[in-house]
């Protein structure tokens, strides 16, 4: 009992230890689970730190991975970029299409795309050619299917490339521009993606780079376009390259294909004077190939008289200056050859000079042209010294001696005869052959010179036999090289063996012939025959010109023996005035025949002067060679005497008509400003030429006058010249048209500060044929008829002529016309009429040949 009792205090007492210890333990517990849990925090803590460690680790990594990978893509693509331009750096012009397209490979295959190409625009801008392409395999290049392509198809994208901007298209499926034609474009092709640079060269863009891709995004392709920048300007480079490489050779080309076909010479040569290139014309010029010169030394070829103006020209060249020369060479053959050499410096790219280049210029044919231009001259010379002899005062037997004379001794020929027709014979213009020759008409010996035997008549018939008949009836020279071949020929000597019959010719008469003989066979040649040829036209007008004048001279001598006769009847009737009105009613009519034959006279002077103008304006324009400056001075002598002689004519022939009451005036309105301004026209380069001041006015309200116009301005220009003749150097001469209201007159004044006339001498100025001062007749030419045409016509407007001077100081001559002149001529002209034949008949002046020559 004592012991259970002790059991169960035994059991008692743990059972309280128990709990305490439980309550301990549990205590610890939760100190311990609290610290477990706390551990678990903390550890969980450093846990996901760690992790976040490791995930910022592995990121860093990834990160610096990636980059190392495009630093890698970036420098080998630097690689590609610097290995490409530095393969264009050597090359030639053939090699770079081949080198771009190697380029466009590298970077397509290198940058992911699928293909890439160039685009140019050809020269009109109007299209784009595809000159280079690579594709990735296995697609195949378009460029035959999209070679050319029109620049409209662009309009999107052509501004932006002017603009010089890169157009990026990363999908073509979600681009804004879906419809544009270049999206179309590329879609054709199966294009995603592109990119577009342009090809800029000095600001202007000539065409574009591409790239592309199957694939809708190229990774990267906005970062590689600046580094793509750097290949299209070596594309840009290259291209330019190219272009002007080839425009250089192609002009080089053409340079070399013009100097070798060109017919003048060319050559260039060293500094040392090496001939390093010559073309084919120059070397065949010399009787070589071009080859065969090459290395060898103009002063080689050319004659040693000539080396000191080749070394100058070439020091000339050195020193930076062109030369020209004229030089003889030697050619292949030793023979000469005449050359103009022109040579300039010849530079290098930098503008050194390196040699000469010369064009050598065949003058052979200048020489030649120059002998040929001496033959012509000495013909013409001689021509011209004989033509002038033929113009001297003479009698046609006379004249005909000194054709005959110059012919064997100015003209060189052996023998010359010159025969005339008693009768011209008249050539039918229409048809142009000859009229009807009359059984009695013959040629007459007029002289012979020379070695040329006399034949036993002095006369032939003309439908006779002979080369001299046959000649001048088939109006055509006839030439005999050899007389004894010519059935045509009468033997009349032994000297002849060659003989030429030229017909001598007037306008459109056949007047006679020279005949010319040689004692050589062919004794004519061509220069002898065009000499002669030239010379029997001269002779031909200038003894029409005496027979005219000798005939002129025998109806002079008629009117003054009838003037005489006249002058004895009067003294006879004077008695009588039946006998005197019947004396004065026949003198009349004779110088009604002398007016009449004056102007016929006058035309037929004024035809053979006008051939005479015609032939010296022929050899002033060189059409039968060249002239010296001495043949060209004597033949403008012979123009202006003959255009003197024309102008005394036309006076002389003006004043006939009016004489003979021929003239009728044309009366009808006339503009003052235009006649006075056609006036002044006609005289103003005889002002100028001695700077002589023109002035004019027309007084208002003066438009029109009634008059004949032509004879007006006449008047007008015959009183203007005499005053610019008579006005000294920079003097004035003017004309005034006035209005007398008062009078119903109009005035017309032309005034000049010439040298002015005496008092005493006024009452001479409208004489026919007068001139008031010999040594003023002398500076200043005319016939003495100008005042006088004035004074008639102005009469013929039923006006007057008037002179107010004072010598020294000017002249001022008015013609005063009626304002109606038609009304003013009908009432007059019966008196008018009448008081001219009064004054015909009182009038006594003579008309002698000598005046008409004067």
């Amino acid at each position: 009992m004592h012991n259970e009792q002790r059991i169960m205090s035994t059991k008692i007492e743990p059972t309280n230890q128990s709990v305490s210890t439980t309550r301990l333990l549990q205590q610890e517990s939760q100190k311990l689970r609290r610290t477990n849990e706390l551990l678990e925090k903390r550890l969980k803590a450093g846990t996901d730190a760690l992790k976040l460690t490791n995930e910022q680790l592995e990121r860093e990594i990834a990160e610096r991975i990636k980059t190392e990978r495009k630093l890698q893509r970036r420098l080998a693509f630097d690689q590609i970029l610097t290995a490409i331009s530095t393969q264009f750096i050597n090359l030639t012009t053939t090699e770079i299409d081949d080198n771009i397209n190697q380029a466009l490979e590298k970077i397509g295959q290198f940058a992911n795309y699928d293909r890439g190409y160039i685009y140019l625009f050809e020269e009109n801008g109007r299209a784009l050619k595809n000159t280079h392409e690579w594709c990735r395999p296995p697609c195949q290049t378009t460029l035959e299917d999209f070679k050319t392509l029109p620049a409209d198809l662009f309009q999107n994208w052509m501004p932006r490339l002017f603009r010089r901007e890169t157009i990026h298209i990363q999908d073509i499926e979600e681009n804004s521009e879906a419809s544009s034609n270049e999206i179309k474009l590329l879609q054709l092709q199966g294009v995603r993606s592109a990119l577009i640079m342009p090809l800029v060269y000095d600001k202007e863009t000539f065409g574009f780079f591409g790239l592309d891709s199957r694939q809708p995004f190229v990774p990267g392709q906005q970062e590689k376009a600046a580094s793509l920048q750097v290949v299209s300007t070596i594309f840009v480079n290259a291209l330019m390259r190219k272009k002007s490489e080839e425009l250089l050779a192609k002009e080089r080309n053409f340079a070399q294909q013009v100097m070798a076909t060109m017919g003048q010479g060319v050559m260039t040569t060293t500094v040392e004077g090496v001939i390093d290139y010559i073309n084919p014309a120059y070397a065949h010029m010399l009787g070589y190939e071009p080859h065969e010169l090459i290395g060898k030394t103009a002063l080689d070829f050319t004659h040693h008289e000539d080396h000191q103006k080749l070394i100058r020209a070439q020091m000339q060249n050195m020193e930076d200056q062109a030369s020209s020369y004229e030089a003889r060479l030697t050619k292949a053959d030793d023979s000469p050859l005449y050359v103009l050499v022109n040579s300039v410096p010849h530079y290098d790219p930098q503008e050194k000079i390196i040699g000469s280049i010369a064009t050598i210029t065949d003058l052979t044919e200048r020489r030649t042209a120059e002998s040929q231009i001496k033959s012509n001259a000495a013909e013409v010379n001689e021509i011209y010294q004989a033509a002038i002899q033929l113009f001297k005062p003479s009698g046609v037997e006379e004249l005909a001696e000194q054709i005959a004379e110059i012919t064997v001794n100015e003209l060189g020929f052996d023998s010359c005869g010159v025969l005339l027709l008693q009768e011209p014979i008249r050539l039918n213009t229409a048809r142009l052959n000859l009229e009807p020759i009359p059984e009695a008409n013959h040629l007459r010996w007029l002289a012979r010179y020379g070695r040329f035997y006399p034949t036993t008549s002095d006369t032939i018939s003309l439908k006779g036999d002979g080369l001299v008949p046959a000649a001048v009836r088939q109006r055509e020279t006839i030439y005999a090289p050899d007389v004894t071949q010519d059935p045509r020929y009468l033997p009349e000597n032994t000297y002849t063996q060659s003989e030429l019959v030229i017909p001598l010719r007037a306008y459109n008469l056949i007047i006679g012939a020279i005949d010319l003989h040689s004692p050589q066979l062919n004794g004519f040649d061509e220069r002898a025959q065009r000499i002669i040829n030239v010379f029997a036209e001269h002779a031909g007008l200038a003894l029409e010109t005496v027979r005219l004048y000798d005939q002129l001279q025998e109806h002079a001598q008629a009117l003054e023996t009838q003037i005489t006769e006249r002058q004895k009847i009067e003294q006879a009737l004077r008695a009588s005035s039946d006998e005197l009105n019947a004396a004065n009613a026949k003198l009349g009519k004779a110088l009604r025949t002398r007016d009449e034959f004056l102007a016929n006279m006058s035309h037929e002077l004024r035809t053979p002067l006008n051939a005479i103008l015609g032939k010296s304006e022929v050899l002033l324009e060189g059409i039968h060679g060249q002239l010296t400056e001495k043949q060209a001075s004597s033949l403008q002598v012979i123009e202006k005497s003959g255009r003197h002689l024309l102008d005394l004519i036309n006076d002389i022939l003006d004043m006939s008509k009016i004489e003979a009451d021929k003239v009728t005036l044309d009366i009808q309105t006339v503009t003052l400003a235009t006649l006075c301004e056609s006036s002044l026209q006609f005289v103003r380069q005889m002002a100028h030429k001695k700077q002589i001041k023109l002035q004019a006015s027309i007084e208002h309200p003066l438009t029109t006058c009634q008059a004949d116009e032509r004879r007006l301005k006449q008047i007008l220009i015959n009183l203007l010249s005499n005053a610019i003749k008579f006005t000294p150097a920079k003097g004035e001469v003017g004309l005034n048209i006035l209005k007398d209201a008062a009078e119903e007159t109009i005035q017309f004044q032309v005034w000049d500060t010439g040298v002015g006339i005496a008092a005493e001498d006024i009452d001479k100025l409208f004489q026919p044929f007068v001139q008031l001062d010999s040594s003023l007749a002398r500076a200043h030419e005319g016939t003495g008829l100008g005042l006088s045409l004035v004074h008639r016509l102005a009469e013929l407007h039923s006006g007057t002529v008037s002179v107010e001077s004072q010598a020294g100081l000017g002249s001022c001559f008015t013609v005063t016309l009626p304002q109606n002149v038609q009304t003013v001529a009908a009432n007059l002209q019966i008196q008018a009429k009448n008081e001219h034949k009064q004054h015909k008949n009182n009038h006594q002046y003579k008309l002698g040949v000598g005046e008409i020559h004067g």
